[in-house]
């Protein structure tokens, strides 16, 4: 399938790739944000796949789509995207969203404005409105911190109790304690069997949620949470409690950087039988 011409920026947080879409993509249906999920995911996910996949991208490629918020306060609205679908959450791409030194997204879109010492954006996700709070200074970015949706701990069986839509297990995750007790070695393995890169932002809000959960975390007590294979890190800490339904939950605050690795535009031809991508397992 033939596809005009794609405008994307490429970012990473924690060595984890993002690939945010700025234009070129068809209007987008649906009054909710889980409505424009479902209606992208049933009418243009060849679009996924031409971007995600190879030649364009890799089994690991992660992508950003901007669509219109539909909640008053949202600065901006995304859907997510990945090699198996589209998870309705994504910690290090709303790190990238909020940050760049020189380049960034949000900022330099003229989508908020800028304010030292902290600019906070307001991003709207299919799990809900997250908010991220971007360190300004001299009119550049460093470090970002978001604070996510309410966490909580379920066992055995899954239910969201507010959305049955986001009743799915998104990943696995790996952890080990190390000998310094703040610091936590964390491996999430998402999606179709795709490897994060960074110590990733949902896995340390739900670990988060856990050690609260046990007792074995207290509120603004900060842990550091490292990547093994990159030895990329975030830093995160249990801010308040709250409840999601009838569960007791937390608000997580997960803190990284993210940095921008290029521009490109996506073309496709009429003869090219690898349009629609495809992956090597």
């Amino acid at each position: 399938m033939e596809h005009s011409n794609i405008n994307a920026v490429d970012m990473h947080t924690g060595g984890e790739t993002l690939r945010i879409i700025i234009s070129g993509y068809p209007t987008i249906v649906g009054d909710t944000i889980l409505e424009k999920r479902a209606y992208v995911k049933a009418n243009l996910d060849h679009f996924r796949k031409f971007l995600m996949f190879e030649p364009r991208g890799h089994f690991d490629m992660f992508g950003a789509l901007p669509v219109e918020p539909d909640v008053a306060e949202a600065d901006a609205a995304f859907l997510f995207m990945h090699n198996e679908g589209y998870p309705t959450m994504c910690g290090h791409a709303v790190i990238a969203l909020g940050s760049m030194f020189h380049d960034r997204y949000c900022v330099d879109q003229g989508i908020v404005e800028y304010k030292e010492p902290e600019t906070e954006v307001k991003i709207q996700c299919p799990c809900g409105l997250v908010k991220a709070f971007v360190t300004c200074k001299d009119g550049c970015t460093d470090t970002v911190r978001f604070q996510s949706v309410p966490a909580f701990v379920v066992e055995v069986t899954m239910s969201h109790p507010e959305n049955k839509s986001l009743n799915f297990l998104n990943g696995v995750i790996f952890t080990k304690q190390c000998p310094n007790e703040d610091k936590i070695l964390e491996l999430c393995v998402f999606a179709d069997q795709q490897l994060d890169r960074s110590p990733c932002g949902s896995g340390v809000t739900a670990m988060m949620a856990l050690l609260h959960h046990k007792g074995l975390v207290s509120l603004e007590k900060q842990k550091t949470f490292e990547n093994p294979l990159t030895h990329s890190k975030f830093l995160s800490k249990v801010i308040n409690t709250t409840k999601c339904g009838d569960k007791a939950a937390v608000v997580v605050e997960v803190a990284g950087n993210g940095y921008y690795t290029g521009k490109s535009t996506f073309t496709s031809e009429k003869k090219d039988r690898l349009n629609s991508g495809f992956l090597l397992v």
